[in-house]
């Protein structure tokens, strides 16, 4: 089983749900990699490793540019 979260809403005739973004849900694993080459839903472990990631580089200050005078 893997939990994954949808990006893109799309209706799961498997499931006979019309399917949301942001709604999360478990599902097998042979179903998780066919929604995710499809681009329809994501695995909600690769997003925090991914925001993690993210989070480090926001976490570095931005340099300045020097004021000019017009």
């Amino acid at each position: 089983m893997r939990k994954l979260k949808v990006i893109n809403s799309y209706t799961d005739k498997e499931l006979a749900k019309n399917m949301v973004v942001g709604f999360e849900f478990e599902t097998s694993d042979e179903r998780a990699k066919v929604l995710i080459d499809k681009d329809f839903c994501i695995d909600v472990t690769e997003v925090f490793e991914t925001a993690n990631k993210i989070d480090e580089v926001v976490k570095q200050p931005k340099q300045r540019k020097p004021r000019t005078k017009k």
